[in-house]
């Protein structure tokens, strides 16, 4: 939980104009568009195609904890291609909300996500700040306590591959 403060800082600064600006959320129709996205990227058999349908065609989606920054849907085709299918590594995925708060058109959502890569189990702390658009999303910043995930699946630096005793990395 340690690691979630700098992130949430850091994330509420660029969300938010002033302080005071910034308000947990009540809005029972925000709340439900946050559960509806999350919603949908869990959904078993759930395809990249049908999660673009939250994301505006010029859409500007950045994740510097994974050196992620794309434009457009051609570019979140390549983030999220491998979502739902077989060739995915990463299993059982859960997000839990902790909280949602807005500023404008921005919301920032912070919780945790859950689940298994390459057979190893994780759990990690993590905010996204969305601008939305006419009900799009047009940037999505994603921040993850990444820290924690190496040490959960003991990351091997050399090869980018997880360690951990239950792994199927090397499985064929």
């Amino acid at each position: 939980m340690r690691y979630i403060w700098p992130l949430l800082c850091v994330a509420l600064a660029s969300c938010a104009q002033a302080a005071d600006d910034v308000s947990e959320v009540d809005d029972a129709a925000l709340r439900q568009w946050v559960d509806s996205y999350y919603g949908d990227y869990l959904r078993p058999g759930v395809t990249a195609e049908q999660l673009l349908t939250h994301y505006a065609e010029d859409v500007e989606f950045v994740d510097p904890t994974f050196r992620i920054d794309v434009r457009g849907h051609d570019g979140l085709m390549g983030v999220f291609g491998q979502l739902g299918t077989p060739e995915s590594n990463y299993r059982d995925v859960e997000w839990q909300i902790d909280k949602v708060m807005v500023d404008g058109q921005s919301v920032a959502v912070n919780g945790v996500m859950s689940g298994a890569w390459f057979g190893c189990p994780f759990e990690m702390a993590f905010v996204t700040i969305f601008d939305i658009e006419d009900g799009l999303i047009a940037r999505q910043q994603d921040f993850f306590a990444a820290s924690t995930f190496d040490e959960q699946v003991a990351l091997d630096r050399e090869t980018g591959l997880p360690t951990c005793e239950t792994s199927t990395a090397s499985a064929g």
